[in-house]
Formats: structure tokens, sequence, C-alpha cells
């Protein structure tokens, strides 16, 4: 991608975040987002169709980058970088959770988890492993969700260190040693 092409999106992106902050959602016009990022309409309008799919691209923008960087397969490697990611990102990731009134937010976040997870389930019986995965996916977006809301009040590597310990503690996964 074009760099100018990437500046004048993040300028959007920004201008939007910091709009949905001070207005919320529903009162942002395509005009207040083109002021503040110092664009013309038209430039948002072919980048975007208009605010509801700039809201779901800023979401699949940050959610779609939450995974990226680990190079690790160790589960706790994982949910380390991941909670470090939205800790660094939690301005964008309040706001956004915050104003997702359409649940697209959790569904993302679900299908997300769906395809980067690898879990090393404890049971042999295959109903019970497919509910299994589907418990931890669901969880694991549940407590992301709460971390969000709650990124100021605990550190990163206590909630992680938390979470992989009740996980390990009903072995749902065992441990690969």
């Amino acid at each position: 991608m074009d760099r100018r092409v990437r500046k004048t999106q993040k300028a959007i992106i920004e201008a939007f975040l910091e709009l949905l902050d001070k207005k919320g959602f529903e009162q942002i016009t395509i005009n207040d987002i083109a002021e503040l990022a110092d664009v013309n309409r038209s430039t948002i309008y072919f980048h975007y169709a208009d605010k509801y799919e700039l809201f779901e691209k800023c979401i699949e923008q940050y959610l779609g980058n939450i995974f990226v960087g680990c190079s690790s397969d160790s589960p706790e490697d994982l949910l380390l970088h991941t909670f470090s990611y939205i800790a660094q990102n939690k301005y964008a990731f309040q706001l956004l959770l915050r104003e997702n009134k359409t649940g697209f937010f959790h569904s993302f976040l679900i299908e997300s988890i769906r395809q980067n997870s690898h879990y090393n389930l404890s049971s042999v019986d295959s109903l019970k492993r497919e509910i299994q995965q589907e418990f931890l996916i669901s969880a694991t977006a549940g407590i992301f969700e709460w971390y969000i809301i709650n990124v100021n009040k605990y550190k990163v590597e206590d909630v992680m260190r938390r979470y992989s310990e009740m996980v390990l503690e009903y072995n749902i996964i065992s441990r690969q040693d």
C-alpha cells in the first residue's frame, strides 16, 4: 500500500477515534471526520462507504492485529502478547468496545480467536473436546473484553497468569512438557 494512502487512512482512523470519544458514534458525521483528519469528504468516501464501514474497519484493524507478531506456539506467550497488545492500544479498544452496538466487535473477536488458537485439549471424546474448544474460545473472548474495560486496574502478567492457572486447573488444556 502506498505510504500516502496509509498516512491518509491513519489520519481518518485517528480522527474517527477522537470523535468517538468526544461525541459517540451516532453523533459523528463524515464532515466531522473530514475536518478533524484534514481531508476532503470525497477522500473518506474513497476509502469507506460510510461511517459504519469505517467503524467495522477500525475493529478489523485492531482485532486483526491482536495475534500478529507472536512467533511462539506457547499458549502462555500468546496470551501475554495479546494482553500486552490490548494494553498498548487500550484507548482504541475501549472506544470500539463501548460504541459497538451491533455485536460486530464480539463476533470478529471470536472468529480471530478461533482462527488463531490451537488448544492441546485433554479430552479424547470428540464431543467433549469440541465443547471444550468452544468454551475456551468464548471464555478467552470474554476475558479479553473484560480486560479492555479493566486494563488500568491490573498488570498484564497477573491477568495472563491467573487466566492460565484457571484453564489448567480445570484440566481443559494440558501442558506440553
